[in-house]
């Protein structure tokens, strides 16, 4: 089988077929709703049920309801199944939590963004480092 890998530029292109990847998905989440995973972590439990209990009726534009929006069917269309759970749990908390303004030792997520600029920071400091394994790379000049 070959990997598709998440293309975010071309993104819109890949939403042909989302109501099949949708549904497909939630019916593996459903199938593994009862595993020792989901009745040992009450987070992720409570994830899969708000995530099935969505329908025709419920607001999309409610912070607090969660469902799986297209970009993340996208994503969660690349993944083995036996990812799901996993990413529910992480994507549960990265967008509800905020919603309902609940807070945890950790950050549920911390997401890094590179921007060029932290990468010209980062090659001057490397050139400055004369004991630095890396020497000379042909991007770098």
């Amino acid at each position: 089988m070959i990997k598709k890998v998440y293309d975010k530029s071309n993104s819109i292109l890949e939403l042909r077929g989302l109501v099949e990847k949708r549904q497909s998905i939630i019916d593996v989440i459903n199938s593994q709703k009862s595993s020792s995973i989901v009745k040992n972590d009450p987070l992720l439990k409570q994830a899969i049920s708000d995530l099935l209990s969505f329908g025709k009726d419920s607001d999309i534009h409610d912070k607090k309801v969660f469902y799986l929006r297209d970009h993340v069917v996208e994503e969660m269309s690349r993944f083995d199944v036996s990812q799901y759970l996993r990413y529910l749990r992480y994507r549960y908390s990265y967008e509800i939590y905020p919603a309902i303004k609940k807070t945890t030792n950790y950050p549920p997520l911390v997401q890094i963004e590179p921007h060029q600029s932290v990468i010209i920071v980062v090659f001057f400091a490397i050139r400055r480092m004369p004991d630095y394994p890396i020497k000379k790379m042909d991007i770098w000049g």
